[in-house]
């Protein structure tokens, strides 16, 4: 893998899976799902550089949309998925990666959990930009806002505060170094170049949170209506960002709907199994 990224597999031969987390995230996130199918498909996690168990990259432009983009690239060549199932800006870097890299290898399905995709000429709110205009240090102070204003916004109000604790223990390793050279660097790609990139892959779905106030669910409507109009786009209820945590049956639910689909086209794939 590229620097900075670590590959963990997971049972399974066959088929495969590869999940791709968001910013902030990990690739842990995914262990409920992949419990529930890693004796039916193989399933690959990736965590991107400077998160969960990888090492900070070398530079700073290493952080930009297109380095990451091309770290997942060079996995999904070298693991060649059948599915990518990607969270928040990791379907970012997927669209990105299908849209200007020309990867050798297209997965045959996509499964999009709280897209995060605005066209390129969207400006990003104004209180964003001033916020990162600060120095990472200044950020750290700021951590508390931010963490609480992402606990409102990301989880619906019914999840178990349990799994909101943990989840922000475990994010608390993240440094605003980080975050902040994600979201500087970070660059939405071309409407136009993913349409033409999805048109060749028939299955791709979309789930939203109804609460979602991170992604929300009106981004993915008008992705699906802009940009790839052939889209499967479903709201869950009682569900907020967090989608592969807060509605992990449906995650699953959607990953077998989507092999058993490629299955029926193609019969050998169902013999890989």
């Amino acid at each position: 893998a590229a620097e900075g990224t670590m590959e963990e597999l997971a049972g399974g031969e066959g088929l495969c899976a590869l999940f791709v987390h968001g910013l902030g995230g990990r690739a842990a996130q995914f262990d409920w799902v992949i419990e529930e199918l890693r004796s039916e498909i193989r399933c690959v996690c990736v965590d991107m550089p400077h998160h969960g168990q990888s090492q900070p990259p070398a530079l700073w432009s290493d952080y930009s949309t297109g380095a990451l983009a091309a770290d997942l690239k060079e996995i999904a060549e070298r693991v060649r998925p059948d599915l990518i199932v990607a969270h928040s800006y990791g379907t970012t870097l997927t669209l990105s990666m299908l849209a200007h890299l020309a990867p050798s290898h297209k997965p045959s399905a996509l499964l999009l959990l709280g897209l995060h995709y605005q066209p390129a000429d969207t400006p990003a709110p104004w209180g964003q930009w001033l916020s990162l205009m600060l120095p990472a240090f200044v950020l750290e102070w700021l951590r508390p806002l931010a963490r609480d204003g992402f606990r409102r916004n990301a989880w619906h109000a019914d999840t178990c505060e349990k799994l909101k604790d943990s989840e922000e223990r475990v994010t608390a390793s993240n440094t605003m170094y980080m975050v902040k050279g994600i979201a500087t660097q970070m660059q939405m790609p071309e409407a136009a170049k993913v349409e033409e990139a999805l048109a060749g892959i028939v299955h791709v779905i979309v789930l939203s949170g109804a609460t979602d106030g991170v992604t929300p669910s009106a981004h993915a409507a008008a992705f699906r209506e802009r940009v790839a109009t052939h889209a499967r786009h479903e709201v869950l209820e009682a569900c907020g960002h967090q989608v592969m945590l807060e509605r992990c049956d449906s995650v699953v639910e959607a990953v077998r709907a989507c092999f058993a689909a490629l299955g029926r086209e193609n019969p050998s794939l169902q013999n890989a199994q």
